[in-house]
């Protein structure tokens, strides 16, 4: 059975709470391209939530091209987790990104805390950073 917990004290609703795990679990490696989910009503009783809630989660999932849904096979992850862990990771440098910009950070500021103060500082190095645009993070860096 799929490890998801849901903390009702969250501001995500259950739906929410259920896709973001399963997701998870696609990231980590537990679920790959071909498991098999548990059926809503399983699934909705391991976890404590309505069977509704959990069908709303997979209709999600469906929406987003995660997992496909066949009568009498039940629902299966369709997508690799290298290409959910690439979009993720594009999300939260879309996200660091706007954050530091609007807060007045450099993008070379932004690229030190990207690579770590570990390898930019123990060194005694700067990171170059040869960006195409000011705000392109996944230009490739390189230290001095």
């Amino acid at each position: 059975m799929l490890p998801i917990s849901l903390n009702p004290l969250s501001t995500d609703s259950l739906t929410v709470q259920i896709v973001t795990g399963i997701e998870e679990l696609m990231m980590k490696g537990v679920l790959v391209e071909g498991s098999r989910l548990p059926s809503c009503e399983e699934l909705a009783k391991k976890i404590g939530a309505h069977r509704l809630t959990v069908l709303a989660a997979y209709q999600e999932l469906r929406r987003r091209g995660r997992v496909v849904s066949t009568p009498g096979r039940g629902t299966v992850v369709i997508q690799d987790p290298r290409s959910l862990r690439r979009e993720v990771l594009r999300k939260l440098a879309a996200e660091f990104r706007k954050k530091g910009k609007n807060l007045g950070f450099s993008p070379q500021e932004m690229a030190e805390a990207v690579i770590g103060p570990e390898k930019a500082g123990a060194e005694n190095k700067v990171a170059s950073v040869p960006y195409a645009t000011e705000w392109d993070l996944f230009a490739p860096i390189t230290l001095n």
